[in-house]
């Protein structure tokens, strides 16, 4: 454990919640029938959250889990803030992190030499993009199909190097707070599931071996 790195990591971090604070900032993503929405409230909290992330994850000293965490804390956070907002998870940026998660599988995998961490982290994208596609099939309105597309690079992210481990702590930790909190608010509608799979997804990286 590097006290140096673990600090560097959360004041990068709190940097980059406060700049995706900053950019929701007046809501510039809302369509126009989403305008008359209430401000936006949770913004305040993500240098918080993203540097906590931050930091967990390079406790680890691994350059691995920071690339892949790293676009998770940063245009990931700000995926789940827009889908907590509107709940709505804008397909472009969805492409844009399936793209950089790649990217970062890819790097893992020549810099190691083996295949096996790209093998991992795409057999993981699709399997989390199919499995959610079924979900979203059979749940009838439950599940959004933003979340599918989300789940394809999130599941590329925890499954690089945690493999199916990576997975399943990152299911676990995204759908068992998000049904805790929803049965204590008692929910009869659907609500934003994107911010809690990005949160599992960050968890899952500092978690899995």
């Amino acid at each position: 454990m590097n006290p140096v790195l673990i600090a560097a990591a959360a004041l990068a971090g709190a940097l980059a919640g406060a700049l995706v604070s900053r950019i929701l900032t007046g809501h510039p993503y809302r369509r126009d029938a989403e305008t008359q929405l209430p401000p936006f409230t949770g913004g305040r909290w993500l240098p918080v959250l993203t540097a906590l992330g931050a930091a967990a994850v390079a406790s680890h000293g691994s350059w691995e889990r920071i690339v892949l965490a790293a676009p998770i804390l940063t245009l990931g956070v700000w995926l789940g803030a827009v889908d907590a907002d509107v709940q709505r998870l804008p397909f472009p940026q969805v492409i844009a992190l399936t793209l950089t998660e790649t990217v970062a599988a890819a790097a893992i995998a020549a810099t190691h030499h083996s295949p096996w961490p790209l093998a991992w982290g795409l057999a993981g994208g699709v399997l989390a993009y199919l499995g959610f596609r079924i979900f979203h099939a059979l749940a009838r309105g439950q599940l959004g199909y933003g979340d599918v597309t989300l789940a394809a690079p999130l599941g590329i992210a925890v499954t690089t190097l945690g493999g199916a481990t990576g997975a399943w702590i990152w299911l676990m930790a995204s759908f068992v707070p998000a049904a805790i909190v929803g049965l204590a608010r008692r929910r009869t509608q659907p609500a934003a599931l994107g911010p809690w799979l990005i949160l599992g997804a960050i968890l899952a990286l500092v978690i899995a071996l």
